[in-house]
């Protein structure tokens, strides 16, 4: 099935993510607060990339919709004012994150279980791997583009809207998770697979959020012919659940022991 499909292509990118130890967990005093605050700028502008570069492609494909831009500039690896928007904006304000937090602002500091993922080479390539993985989403998520009707285009920039909403939501819960247990807590109940309650509830609320605008606009009861035509196309749940897999297997290396 083309579901099925869908599904093994993206988790077979989403395992391509950097060599890093993953040993737990991001303790005080293991981990200064400066070096946490690096591991904390992975996951927040990793995010802001990924929105980021969905804005583009949704941008792009409304152009392309009006006949206004060629479909190859919406699609990895881009072109046009996409790839600009894309490498310009996206990819370069993560890059410069990282810069700041983990090697150059004031008291910067890269934890050292990231073996050296704070040279230059490393950042770069920490934003390729970012890059990658949204990239992977891409071509799923607006699979028909050509002869798309007015609501196979609506479910598709929605699906695509929810998808990088619930990545910023869930990493904000692991983030907000890793801060209160540092305060006392117990960091390992904030790995995946979590157990502390606050943080499942908190995962819960941005899959089901997720998964419900998905299938609100990709449902052909209520907009005849949403459902786009290549194949079936992944349900609310079922996004919902790759977005799962890929935030769980970003947060063990990212917030790792120094």
């Amino acid at each position: 099935m083309r579901r099925l499909a869908v599904a093994g292509a993206l988790l077979a990118a989403l395992t391509l993510t950097p060599a890093r130890p993953t040993r737990a967990q991001p303790a005080l005093p293991d981990v200064l607060p400066k070096e946490y605050a690096c591991m904390k700028a992975h996951t927040k502008y990793g995010a802001k990339l990924v929105t980021g570069t969905t804005n583009c492609v949704k941008k792009c494909l409304n152009l392309y919709w009006k006949g206004l831009a060629p479909e190859s500039d919406c699609m990895p690896p881009y072109g046009g004012a996409t790839l600009d928007c894309v490498v310009g904006s996206a990819h370069f304000k993560f890059g410069l994150a990282l810069q700041e937090y983990c090697v150059t602002g004031p008291g910067a500091d890269c934890p050292e279980c990231y073996s050296g993922a704070c040279s230059e080479t490393q950042l770069q390539d920490t934003v390729a791997t970012y890059a990658g993985q949204v990239d992977s989403f891409v071509p799923g998520v607006f699979c028909e583009r050509a002869g798309a009707e007015h609501f196979e285009q609506k479910c598709q920039v929605n699906a695509g809207r929810a998808i990088a909403k619930q990545f910023l939501y869930s990493t904000n819960c692991y983030t907000r998770c890793f801060r209160n247990a540092r305060s006392g807590g117990d960091v390992a109940t904030c790995m995946p697979t979590a157990t502390d309650p606050d943080l499942i509830a908190c995962l819960q609320k941005s899959r089901i959020k997720a998964a419900a605008t998905i299938n609100k606009y990709c449902d052909d009861f209520v907009y005849a012919g949403a459902i786009p035509d290549c194949g079936s196309y992944p349900s609310g749940g079922e996004w919902a659940t790759l977005v799962d897999y890929w935030v769980d297997g970003i947060i063990p290396p990212t917030f790792c022991a120094s």
